[in-house]
């Protein structure tokens, strides 16, 4: 659905929000974070981890393939997610 939404409004910048800060490192230590990932890197680290995550990796990858620039996985939990994934907090995918 988000990859349809994407390329209907062929945004280039996709926020993905997560309960989590953003893509980590250790599923169990929040401070794990990981600012940065090439869309390379993507199958590789969809392969590090597992349960709804992994789904949300293939779905980053997917948008890549269809046309994204730029996907912010951020924390949805934050009390202004949106911006504070626009202000760099959570994992940028570029």
């Amino acid at each position: 659905m988000v990859r349809v939404l994407q390329h209907a409004v062929r945004a280039g910048t996709v926020i993905n929000l997560i309960e989590a800060p953003g893509f980590l490192k250790d599923k169990n230590d929040e401070n794990s974070l990981i600012q940065n990932i090439s869309p390379l890197e993507l199958e590789a680290r969809e392969q590090q981890v597992d349960g709804r995550m992994k789904r949300k990796m293939l779905a980053v990858r997917k948008l890549f393939e269809a046309g994204a620039t730029r996907v912010i996985i951020a924390d949805g939990r934050a009390e202004h997610p949106v911006t504070d994934a626009l202000s760099g907090k959570g994992t940028v995918i570029a």
